[in-house]
């Protein structure tokens, strides 16, 4: 009996072992493109990852006020490092710039460029759930789901 409780322990690690997501630089380096929706912020964001960990980021965001349903727009640029830790894509931005694009844009540019800015949402880790040549689908340190589609 022992050895048949052995061996079922090692099929099932095999298992395991054959369902890991194994991620590579290669799979992530590119150009991708990523809109997650909130529904305060809508984003539709554009980043590459470089070969040599660096990247940069481009997001055109719209902050949805109170005031007569209007809604603050926003471009935010980014450039920083990145790297694997295991199948956790880690994100260290040096610093976000934010430019308005509207009149509400430019009553809360600078308040965002401050919170944005902080050290703890310059940094990111997101688990990678699974990557193909067109698509990677991740999750968040908070359990955000998210996809976002490769360009190039």
């Amino acid at each position: 009996m022992r050895y048949v409780t052995l061996a079922l322990m090692l099929f099932s690690a095999n298992l395991c072992a054959e369902d890991h997501l194994v991620v590579k630089q290669s799979d992530v380096t590119g150009v991708w493109r990523c809109a997650p929706d909130h529904e305060i912020v809508s984003t539709d964001a554009l980043t590459i990852y470089h070969v040599n960990g660096l990247s940069s980021g481009f997001a055109k965001t719209s902050v949805y006020l109170s005031e007569n349903n209007d809604h603050a727009q926003l471009n935010i640029y980014s450039n920083g490092n990145w790297h694997l830790d295991g199948n956790f894509l880690v994100d260290e931005i040096d610093e976000y710039n934010v430019e308005a694009k509207n009149q509400l844009g430019k009553k809360i540019a600078k308040k965002v460029a401050k919170e944005i800015n902080a050290k703890d949402i310059r940094f990111s880790k997101s688990e990678i759930l699974s990557i193909d040549s067109s698509k990677m689908k991740y999750r968040t340190e908070d359990g955000e789901k998210g996809s976002c589609s490769k360009l190039l």
